[in-house]
C-alpha cells in the first residue's frame, strides 16, 4: 500500500511539472476594495467644498483616485465616478475656472461603463446650458466618446443632430471619431447619420431659398462642422474624401460591404 501510495504521489508530481507553466500558477486573487480610495474621495469632496480656493489640491486627489481605480475594485470605480460625478453638478465655480470641472471629466473618461454614466448626466444638466458654460460642456462630450462605451453612441449622434449649438454638434462629431475600432455595425450607424448629418447642413447652406439669415446660419454651421465630420469619417472609413456628397456616394455604395478588407473598398484610385 505504501509503494502504491509513493507512486501515485511520484505520478502526480511529474505531471504538474508536465503542465504548461500557465497552469501550474495559483489564480489571482480577487481584487478587493482599496480602503484608500474611501479616504481620498472624503478629501476630494471636502477640497471640492471650498469654493475653488482648494482646486489645485483637488486636482492631485483625483490624479491619485485615477491610479488607484484604474485596475482596482468595480465598487471603488463606482464610489469615484458618482463623486466626480457630483462634483461637476452641484459644485460652483466661476464660468472661466473649470480647472476642477475638467479634471472631473478627464478622469470620468477613464472609468468606462460608470464615468459615461455620469459625464452623460452632467451634459444634459441645466447647469450646463449657460452659454458662459458651453465650452466646457463641448470638452465634456469629447470625453463621453474617449470612454469608447457603445451605449453612448446614441446619446452623441443625439447631440449632433438635435442639439441647437452648432458647437455642441461639432464637439458630438468629434467625440464619435473615438469609436475608430468599435466592431463595423456600430461604425456603420455613425458613419451612416454623420453623412446624413453632413450633408444636410451642406444642402441647407448652399441652397437659395430667399431667407438670407437661414443660410447665413447653416453656413456659419457647415464651417464648424465640416473638420470633424470629415476626420470621424476617415477614422471609421478606409476613404479620405473631403466633400459630403463623396461621402455620400461612397457610403451608398459600400454600406452592405465589409469595410475592414480596406484594399477593396479603395477602388482605383486608393485613397481620395
Amino acid at each position: 500500500m505504501k509503494a502504491n501510495r509513493l507512486l501515485l504521489c511520484a505520478l502526480s508530481f511529474s505531471l504538474f511539472w508536465a503542465l504548461p507553466i500557465h497552469a501550474q500558477k495559483k489564480e489571482p486573487k480577487k481584487v478587493k476594495p482599496n480602503p484608500q480610495v474611501k479616504i481620498e474621495l472624503k478629501e476630494l469632496t471636502r477640497l471640492a467644498g471650498r469654493r475653488g480656493q482648494e482646486d489645485a489640491a483637488a486636482v492631485e486627489v483625483i490624479r491619485k483616485l485615477v491610479s488607484l481605480t484604474a485596475e482596482g475594485h468595480r465598487m471603488d470605480q463606482t464610489k469615484t465616478a458618482a463623486t466626480l460625478g457630483k462634483i461637476l453638478v452641484y459644485a460652483r465655480r466661476r464660468p472661466n475656472d473649470t480647472v476642477l470641472f475638467q479634471a472631473c471629466a478627464d478622469a470620468l473618461a477613464r472609468l468606462g461603463e460608470q464615468g459615461a454614466k455620469y459625464l452623460l448626466k452632467a451634459i444634459e444638466h441645466k447647469k450646463f446650458d449657460e452659454k458662459e458654460l458651453l465650452t466646457f460642456r463641448c470638452n465634456m462630450i469629447r470625453s463621453l466618446g474617449k470612454t469608447e462605451v457603445v451605449a453612448v453612441i446614441k446619446p452623441l449622434l443625439d447631440l449632433m443632430e438635435r442639439d441647437p449649438h452648432d458647437k455642441v454638434n461639432a464637439a458630438a462629431v468629434e467625440a464619435l471619431a473615438a469609436f475608430a475600432e468599435a466592431p463595423l455595425k456600430d461604425r456603420k450607424r455613425i458613419v451612416e447619420k454623420v453623412v446624413k448629418f453632413f450633408s444636410n447642413v451642406n444642402n441647407n447652406a448652399n441652397q437659395t431659398t430667399g431667407n438670407d439669415q437661414l443660410q447665413e446660419a447653416y453656413r456659419r454651421k457647415r464651417t464648424l462642422i465640416t473638420g470633424p465630420c470629415n476626420n470621424t469619417l476617415k477614422k471609421l472609413t478606409p476613404m479620405s474624401y473631403i466633400k459630403p456628397l463623396d461621402w455620400h456616394k461612397w457610403y451608398q455604395n459600400n454600406k452592405h460591404k465589409k469595410w475592414d478588407d480596406k484594399d477593396k473598398q479603395r477602388g482605383k484610385g486608393g485613397r481620395r
